[in-house]
């Protein structure tokens, strides 16, 4: 189910690589923006690689949350901040991840955002951002875990 898949496309081929589920479908949002999104289900993981370098992955965190204020159902389901190490060679990650439901119309969306410092910085130099029906939270957590895991950035 998960393989490779490679984004942030230039010239000078791919920058970016993590894995993630084969079946979902990639799309560029823009200079290092993407999304792969599930075609069968209203799920799907976002990823920008070059977020916010000034500010640190626990700052990124609180301002998200900041943010979301006002958001119609908003239910901040944890937060948290941890280190470990990359499987792919990107040394010590900092992550700092929120987890939150909200309300979308008549359904409840369950979302995992996430901050990422690599080679053992603290800045929030990625985001990566799941979201989908609470029902498919599970798999969603592991998606998320599996792309920030694995995730390789060109230097």
């Amino acid at each position: 189910m998960f393989v490779r898949r490679y984004f942030d496309r230039s010239e000078l081929g791919y920058h970016s690589s993590a894995e993630l589920p084969n079946s979902w479908r990639m799309v560029v949002l823009g200079s290092w923006q993407t999304r792969f999104a599930d075609p069968a289900k209203n799920r799907m993981i976002r990823f920008d690689t070059e977020y916010n370098s000034r500010i640190s992955t626990a700052t990124a965190l609180r301002q998200k949350v900041a943010a979301l204020r006002g958001t119609r159902g908003l239910r901040v389901v944890g937060t948290s901040t941890v280190t470990t190490r990359s499987t792919k060679g990107q040394g010590l990650l900092t992550i700092s991840t929120l987890v939150y439901t909200y309300r979308s119309g008549d359904t409840i969306r369950w979302v995992a955002t996430r901050y990422v410092g690599q080679f053992g910085s603290k800045m929030a130099q990625i985001e990566i951002a799941v979201a989908g029906a609470t029902s498919d939270s599970k798999l969603l957590g592991t998606v998320i875990n599996r792309a920030t895991e694995s995730l390789q950035r060109a230097g």
